[in-house]
């Protein structure tokens, strides 16, 4: 889409593909993070839901009026990988997200660090996207 920007691309060591973090500006698609995968950077998935409001602890919720630029940090990558740039994750990572909440003087901004894994999944065919 059109009103969506990458954040992030990272090598998943677990899917074997390169993974993009998405966020989107539609009030349709602004609740949430998406994904897609590639295997050269050429032809994408289909945007797959990554994470969104509905996923926030209910104390979390209270903080955040909005949220955006997500990426994929795995914290084991220079150990497990050799990747001192953490551009590398496996099946588990960490999903960075900043978060607006509502004044500078009470709830600011927050960055927050949120445990997502990854399952392999036996999908039909899609339709790739190409992502300029």
């Amino acid at each position: 889409s059109s009103d969506c920007t990458i954040f992030g691309i990272v090598w998943s060591v677990y899917l074997e593909e390169f993974v993009a973090t998405i966020g989107c500006g539609t009030p349709d698609t602004s609740n949430s993070f998406y994904f897609s995968t590639s295997t050269d950077l050429v032809r994408w998935t289909n945007m797959q839901a990554l994470y969104d409001r509905g996923d926030m602890d209910e104390e979390v919720k209270k903080k955040v009026t909005s949220f955006n630029y997500p990426t994929l940090w795995d914290p084991l990558s220079p150990s497990l990988y050799y990747d001192t740039n953490y551009n590398t994750i496996g099946q588990t990572a960490y999903l960075l997200w900043t978060s607006l909440g509502h004044s500078v003087s009470t709830d600011g901004r927050n960055l927050w660090a949120t445990p997502i894994q990854f399952e392999k999944k036996v999908l039909a065919p899609q339709e790739k996207l190409r992502m300029a």
